[in-house]
């Protein structure tokens, strides 16, 4: 009797083992599967190209991708990028590199997220104001005094600073197609505005 008991509870382990198994096997399997999947298709719709480049600019979903021939092109771009943002302290949206197929060849993307507000770009003067249109409904020190940071980090670093502003209390800002070195002069208008919002203050 305690043979056949013993052979049961043999049976009974084994058979578990081996449905543990087979329910491990499909993780496996499931990761097998999507790895190709890993790298994103931008040839086909709902990828849209904005700009044609070279490198073009391709929009998917809400993030942008340039598109290069080379991984080590891709982060060149992302560590621009890196630099502004440990550096200066310039807000910029989530950004990575990215395998990605186009035009029916694996290439590289650098790509960022979409963000809201209103286009800015600090060297074009029509395209300046809504930076002076954040500050004037700005209330905060804080806010202020970090923003002139910025501004002057981006006068003497990045050229040609664009990006989005949400013309609302709060920072809410985020640079895009960033360039350095260079440098931005126009910043300076920037600047001086936060200043005199400063010390209109109590």
């Amino acid at each position: 009797m305690s043979r056949m008991i013993t052979a049961l509870l043999l049976a009974l382990c084994l058979s578990l083992s081996l449905g543990q198994g087979t329910a491990l096997a499909f993780p496996a399997h499931n990761f097998m599967f999507v790895g190709p999947v890993a790298v994103i298709e931008l040839n086909v719709p709902p990828a849209e190209i904005v700009k044609p480049g070279p490198p073009p600019t391709i929009r998917l979903n809400d993030w942008y991708y340039k598109v290069f021939n080379t991984k080590e092109q891709a982060e060149n771009v992302e560590a621009q990028w890196k630099t502004v943002e440990n550096n200066g302290g310039v807000p910029v949206p989530k950004y990575e590199v990215k395998e990605v197929l186009y035009q029916g060849r694996n290439m590289w993307g650098f790509r960022s997220h979409g963000v809201n507000g209103t286009f800015f770009q600090v060297q074009k003067p029509g395209k300046i104001k809504p930076l002076m249109d954040w500050v004037k409904v700005q209330t905060d020190r804080k806010v202020l005094e970090r923003a002139r940071n910025i501004f002057i980090y981006v006068k003497g670093n990045m050229g040609d600073a664009q990006g989005y502003v949400e013309i609302k209390a709060g920072l809410g800002m985020n640079f895009i197609d960033i360039n350095t070195p260079g440098t931005s002069p126009n910043a300076e208008d920037v600047i001086n505005a936060i200043n005199e919002k400063l010390n209109s203050l109590p």
